[in-house]
């Protein structure tokens, strides 16, 4: 594809609906969570359980999304640091955000008690109903640092335009409740108490699943380092352009696997022909031929 054809309308919204449409399919598995705890706790011989259920979860809605910016931030940072073709920049992010989500986490199961207390005031709910949901939020806040860490863990791929990532861990989180959620309730005789626990096996499987996929993509990016490496200890360089023979390319295109890589995908080096030194670029493809030209790469 050529550079006019990379850039035109049709290749743009192409791009924006691969990146949109893993986001809108788990955004969709959010509803059917709550359709699935209501029917579930509905069935209940006791319509305070449903209460309770239902102010625990507004409960945690808006404190968790307090603290949204641990998604919204890390993309946004994360995304920076992908344009500038930074590696160490990104895993420093993923980094710093996992920590800050511990720290926040631990101080919200520390601060609990008041915590809870207040929300449920603020709530206004009967005093049936709040006492069983004091009861549901108490296990609940037991997974506030899993909540914070996957928020900053789907913020880290959003922002390296892996929303298909978001999507699997959002689907696993909702199926994996989904199902406990039954075990529990159905099946073992558990009223609000068991909702919330399947919320927090789900939330802590969730976690489980993000941090293998962060190691794989680090693996994975670690691995081309050495030759990256090689590269980079060449005299300066030139940057890669398309379409003239492979005859006059470096010795090595590197690829940077930050931007590009598709899940799981390996981080690719490329070898062409001497004697021109190395050029580095983070679109090339073993099928692509490059090129030498005049401007000096970003490292």
């Amino acid at each position: 594809m050529s550079r006019s054809d990379s850039s035109s309308p049709a290749s743009a919204h192409r791009r924006i609906l691969t990146l949109a449409w893993p986001i809108i399919l788990s955004n969709i598995t959010v509803p059917l969570l709550g359709l699935v705890d209501t029917a579930v706790v509905g069935h209940l011989p006791d319509s305070r359980y449903l209460a309770a259920v239902t102010l625990g979860a507004t409960l945690f809605s808006f404190l968790y999304w307090g603290f949204g910016f641990l998604r919204m931030g890390t993309t946004g940072l994360t995304s920076q640091a992908v344009g500038r073709e930074n590696d160490s920049d990104v895993r420093n992010l993923l980094g710093q955000s996992l920590l800050l989500a511990a720290g926040i986490g631990a101080a919200l199961i520390l601060l609990s008690r008041p915590l809870i207390a207040l929300g449920l005031w603020l709530l206004d709910g009967s005093e049936v109903a709040t006492a069983l949901a004091a009861e549901y939020a108490e296990i609940r806040i037991l997974s506030a640092p899993a909540v914070l860490a996957n928020y900053a863990i789907l913020g880290w791929f959003l922002g390296q335009q892996n929303s298909r990532v978001t999507l699997a861990i959002l689907v696993l989180t909702n199926g994996v409740n989904i199902v406990l959620d039954l075990v529990f309730v159905v099946g073992l005789g558990m009223t609000s108490d068991g909702v919330a626990w399947a919320t927090v096996i789900a939330d802590y499987t969730a976690l489980a699943f993000g941090l293998w996929l962060v190691s794989r993509q680090l693996t994975l990016a670690l691995g081309a380092l050495p030759a990256r490496a090689a590269c980079w200890r060449l005299p300066p360089m030139a940057s890669c352009s398309r379409s003239t023979p492979t005859s006059s390319c470096a010795p090595w295109a590197c690829c940077s696997p930050w931007p590009s890589s598709p899940p799981g995908g390996r981080p690719r080096a490329i070898p062409c022909s001497p004697p021109t030194p190395c050029c580095c670029s983070s679109s090339c493809s073993p099928a692509t031929p490059w090129t030498a030209s005049p401007t000096p790469p970003r490292r």
